[in-house]
C-alpha cells in the first residue's frame, strides 16, 4: 500500500458508500449500509490511534465510495492530521477534484493523494465506470499533477 512500512497499521475509515461512478469491480452494491461516516466513530478511530502514540498510522479516509463525496471529509482530515503518529492518503476517482477541493484539502492537512484513474479512454471509463465522467476526471487529474508541490505522493 502506498505509504504504509512493515509494522505500520493500515485502516481504512470508510466515510460514505455513494460514488460519482458505478465501477464494474466496485462491491457498492453489496454493502447493506449507506450514508456517511458518523461523527462518533469518527472520534472513536482518533481516540484508538491517540491510545497508541508509539504506533504508525497510515489511514484512508476510503474504502467502497467517493470521499469527495462527504461534506465533512475536510473537518474529518483535519482531525487525523492533528496527530503526530498518522499519515493520510486520500483514494479519488477524481470526478470532484476541482481547484477549490484540492486547496481545501490541503489546507486541512491532507498531503498524500492516490488518484484511481482504471480506464485511459472514454469508451472504456464508459463501459466499466457506468458513467460520462471520463473528460472530467481527465482534466482534474492534470490540474492535480498541476499542483502536486503541495502533495507528498
Amino acid at each position: 500500500m502506498p505509504g504504509s512500512q512493515p509494522g505500520d497499521i493500515v485502516l481504512y475509515t470508510e466515510v460514505t458508500t455513494h460514488c460519482t461512478n458505478r465501477c464494474d469491480f466496485c462491491p457498492i452494491d453489496l454493502v447493506n449500509r449507506s450514508g456517511f461516516i458518523k461523527e462518533a466513530v469518527q472520534m472513536k478511530i482518533i481516540d484508538l490511534i491517540s491510545s497508541f502514540p508509539h504506533q504508525k498510522f497510515v489511514v484512508y479516509p476510503h474504502l467502497v465510495g467517493e470521499p469527495l463525496m462527504y461534506q465533512g471529509l475536510e473537518k474529518y482530515i483535519q482531525s487525523l492530521a492533528l496527530l503526530p503518529n498518522v499519515e493520510l492518503w486520500l483514494c479519488t476517482n477524481g470526478v470532484l477534484l476541482d481547484n477549490s477541493r484540492i486547496r481545501s484539502l490541503y489546507d486541512s492537512g491532507l498531503r498524500n493523494i492516490w488518484y484511481s484513474l482504471f480506464y485511459c479512454t472514454d469508451s472504456h471509463y464508459q463501459r466499466h465506470t457506468h458513467s460520462g465522467n471520463f473528460d472530467r476526471a481527465m482534466k482534474n487529474l492534470y490540474l492535480l499533477l498541476s499542483q502536486n508541490h503541495l502533495f507528498e505522493n
